[in-house]
């Protein structure tokens, strides 16, 4: 947050001092380093009370955008780590507080949360985290809850004084942070080993990977743009395309090099998606699901000239598509309003060369950047994604010209998102047959010829890609 400055002539006997309106509760009465925790709370029960996304919201708050560099890392840190630790968290809270942290206010609640994090992985010292939360419980009007969170927070400091102090830092099992169901189900499905590897890359923070806009110069040259802005970067280990973002990340938002679309973040594994494509023929392409639009301006550069069509539903989704589309200058795309599992009359009787479904699914693939999904997430909605997964497949298969492409791609790794709803595809299409992906990387490619890099490989997110070729 930015301080209200006083009046300075006011101090040194100039002119009067005029009267000044009520400051803001957030402004000059802040301890220091207030600031971005407020802001961190506020992010943290918008992702319970209207069901936000964390990083959305980040992205989109004024007052967030208007942080020093570090107190947006800052900011970011205390949201996402305390999203990605709820669960141990609230184990640690529950042995100091005289009622269900469930049943208290969400503002309230999260700030515990979050001094909790503060106090047991980031080492804050005690008075800090102690005193920037009573601060913030009195700035969102609890005066009633003052002296519980005082009192709940040093219990909590002085518990883990002592733990450190008999045996040293003692860090809890990945899978703890993880729902009961979810670990089960990696343990299903991939094996004891396999799926505590993926509980602890579950928690981890991921690395900020961009692509460069080929269109608008090559990937040294809109590095050394970027560098020119304080963004320092190094080259992604498989896309020939992508940068990895290190010092100066935070300052990646406000550089003219991204307002100007020379690049758009976007995951290593989804860059490679479009990529490593096999050959298809020389004609339209259709991006079905298309935002926030990633993946179409990705196909606008690798294949100039074509006719690119990009659906996805109106509102929201349509208006992030549009604006992708306008920063990365891929104004011959066309944003098409529609929802595939309805009819869509300007898509009637029409065929592509490549129909490329990026499926609504569970995101479990992406979970270190969406970490809020952990407990939206039932096991519930695993059957009923692959549903829908498969119905789109079903819509969009006449769509595909004979010899033409239909690719199938999620950010996720379960077999019900996957495989199972690849082969039940094909099974009742024998129209189509699966293509290997045409990649460089063979430990990137499943036995099956799929793209499936696991989570955190190469610091990528968890992706899956079938390649379904439609017999000519």
């Amino acid at each position: 947050m930015k301080r209200t400055a006083r009046n300075p002539e006011g101090e040194t006997g100039g002119s009067p001092v005029k009267p000044q309106p009520p400051r803001p509760a957030t402004a000059v009465d802040e301890p220091r380093g207030v600031g971005p925790r407020l802001l961190a709370v506020r992010a943290l029960a918008a992702t319970e009370t209207d069901q936000a996304q964390a990083s959305r919201w980040l992205n989109n708050n004024p007052e967030a955008a208007g942080l020093s560099e570090s107190d947006r890392a800052l900011l970011t840190s205390l949201v996402l780590g305390s999203l990605r630790l709820r669960r141990p968290l609230d184990q640690a809270l529950r042995g100091v507080l005289a009622r269900p942290i469930e049943k208290l206010p969400p503002e309230l609640a999260w700030n515990l949360r979050l001094a909790a994090f503060q106090l047991l992985e980031m080492r804050i010292p005690a008075y800090a985290a102690v005193n920037s939360a009573v601060e913030i419980t009195r700035q969102f009007g609890q005066t009633w809850a003052l002296g519980f969170t005082n009192g709940a927070l040093r219990k909590l400091a002085a518990r883990a004084e002592r733990d450190r102090a008999a045996a040293g830092p003692v860090k809890k099992p990945p899978a703890e942070a993880l729902p009961d169901w979810l670990i089960r189900l990696r343990r299903e499905q991939t094996g004891e080993t396999a799926a505590l590897a993926w509980a602890a890359a579950a928690i981890q923070t991921p690395p900020l990977t961009l692509r460069v806009n080929l269109r608008k110069g090559t990937r040294d040259g809109i590095a050394a743009r970027l560098l020119e802005e304080g963004v320092h970067t190094h080259p992604c280990v498989f896309s020939a395309e992508g940068l990895t973002a290190g010092e100066g990340a935070g300052k990646l938002f406000k550089s003219k090099a991204f307002a100007a679309g020379l690049c758009a973040v976007q995951d290593e594994a989804a860059q490679l998606v479009c990529a490593w494509l096999p050959a298809f023929p020389d004609g339209p392409i259709l991006d079905a699901c298309a935002a926030p639009g990633g993946k179409t301006t990705h196909l606008a550069e690798r294949f100039p000239g074509r006719e690119l069509v990009a659906v996805d539903r109106p509102g929201q989704r349509m208006a992030l598509l549009s604006g992708t589309l306008r920063r990365m200058g891929a104004s011959h795309v066309r944003a098409l309003p529609g929802d595939l599992l309805e009819p869509v009359p300007e898509l009637a009787r029409r065929q592509f060369a490549l129909v490329l479904l990026d499926a609504p699914c569970s995101g479990l693939g992406a979970i270190r950047r969406h970490p809020e999904s952990l407990r939206r997430l039932t096991p519930e909605d695993l059957p009923r994604l692959a549903a829908a997964q498969s119905q789109l497949l079903e819509r969009l298969a006449p769509m595909v010209e004979p010899g033409g492409l239909l690719a199938y791609v999620v950010c996720s790794d379960t077999r019900e998102e996957t495989t199972e709803v690849v082969n039940r595809f094909l099974k009742s299409h024998p129209l189509f047959q699966r293509e290997r992906f045409s990649a460089g990387a063979p430990e990137l490619i499943s036995r099956d010829g799929d793209f499936a890099p696991p989570l955190a490989f190469s610091g990528m997110d968890a992706f899956y890609g079938a390649c379904l070729r439609r017999r000519g």
